[in-house]
C-alpha cells in the first residue's frame, strides 16, 4: 500500500467519524429540543392553572398530545410544592446535601 492510499484511507477514517459524531449531536439536540417542548408545555400548564383558581375546570396533559379534564383544587398548596421542588433542585444544582428547607 503507497503512502497516497493510506493517507487516503485515514482520511476516510476521519470523516466516518465526524459523521457518527454528527448524527449523535443531531439525535442529543432533538433531545433537548423534545425536553424543552415539554418543560415550556408544563410550565404554560401551570400558568393556567394558577390563573384559573379554585373550582375551574382545566385540561390537564398528560403525554402522547392527550389531555383529562380537571378540576382545579388549592391552588396554593400547588405552588408550596413547586417551591419546594425548586428548592431541593438548587440544592442539587449547589452540591448542598438535601434536607428540610430553612
Amino acid at each position: 500500500m503507497s503512502l497516497g492510499e493510506s493517507d487516503l484511507r485515514r482520511g476516510i477514517a476521519v470523516l466516518d467519524q465526524y459523521r457518527e459524531q454528527i448524527e449523535a449531536l443531531a439525535q442529543q439536540q432533538d433531545l433537548v429540543r423534545i425536553s424543552l417542548e415539554e418543560h415550556l408545555r408544563a410550565k404554560e400548564t401551570l400558568t393556567q392553572y394558577r390563573q384559573a383558581g379554585r373550582g375551574a375546570e382545566v385540561l390537564v396533559p398528560i403525554g402522547a398530545n392527550s389531555f383529562v379534564a380537571a378540576e382545579s383544587k388549592d391552588v396554593d398548596k400547588a405552588e408550596a410544592q413547586g417551591a419546594a421542588v425548586q428548592d431541593l433542585y438548587e440544592r442539587l444544582q449547589a452540591g448542598a446535601p438535601p434536607g428540610p428547607r430553612s
